[in-house]
């Protein structure tokens, strides 16, 4: 098995990109008018609800089938090639319109004031197909890396039943789970923000190179075609 430092001195190059790349979007996104900004909020929910139980490849061909999507119908026949399709896309169709309503204003203004973890809990509270697990995954997507997605691929690396991909009943709890793996791999994340260091963790359990996520990348600035379709015809 490769080891997380290893992992990053291989492949340092690709990541400090990968975390240029983010901070590029969270300078657009909280620069942006709201509507561009509920935009890539509602695309990185959709992101996130559609990693679930995916594996890359799928999750890339998925997404990308969503941004280049015209219409509703055509969403859910993107959804049908990812495990859960149809609760997914209910997932998304609500999440849609809580992220239109003042509760994704709400979300905004968290992450741009610097409470990310408020953000998280206002997430996991309102929208569907997230959880302690994924709704950092939607700010940390956006470029708000101080928070970390906790998969199976990162909690194989913790021996340490706390540290889990799923069934945390507290933010406190997740949190701790952080702290360990933080610790665990206290070199590295001294180097690197809490994203970063997951996303090397992850890359290093799964040894198959960088997970790039370019179909994020390619559409998120400034958010997918899409999303700004449907957010145009909502305001």
């Amino acid at each position: 098995m490769v080891s997380p430092i290893s992992q990053y001195e291989q492949n340092r190059d690709t990541y400090e990109t990968i975390a240029d790349n983010l901070d590029s979007i969270r300078e657009t996104f909280v620069s942006s008018d709201r509507k561009t900004q509920k935009t890539v909020l509602y695309d990185s929910s959709v992101f996130a609800v559609v990693s679930v139980q995916n594996n890359i490849s799928v999750l890339r061909r998925a997404f990308r089938a969503y941004c280049n999507a015209d219409t509703w119908n055509e969403v859910q026949d993107a959804m049908r090639s990812v495990n859960y399709g149809n609760n997914k896309y209910d997932y998304m169709q609500h999440n849609f319109s809580v992220i239109m309503s003042p509760v994704g204003t709400k979300i905004i203004t968290q992450l741009e004031n610097g409470n990310s973890w408020k953000a998280v809990m206002t997430m996991v509270s309102e929208l569907k197909g997230v959880s302690y697990v994924k709704a950092p995954f939607v700010a940390c997507m956006l470029g708000f890396t101080d928070l970390m997605c906790i998969d199976t691929n990162v909690a194989q690396m913790i021996d340490d039943d706390s540290v889990q991909a799923t069934a945390y009943r507290s933010i406190e709890e997740y949190r701790e789970a952080i702290s360990k793996i933080e610790d665990k791999f206290d070199n590295l994340a001294d180097e690197v923000s809490t994203f970063m260091l997951q996303w090397i963790i992850f890359d290093a359990n799964r040894e198959d190179g960088v997970a790039r996520h370019e179909e994020w990348f390619e559409h998120m600035l400034p958010g997918s075609p899409f999303g700004r379709q449907q957010v145009l015809d909502s305001f």
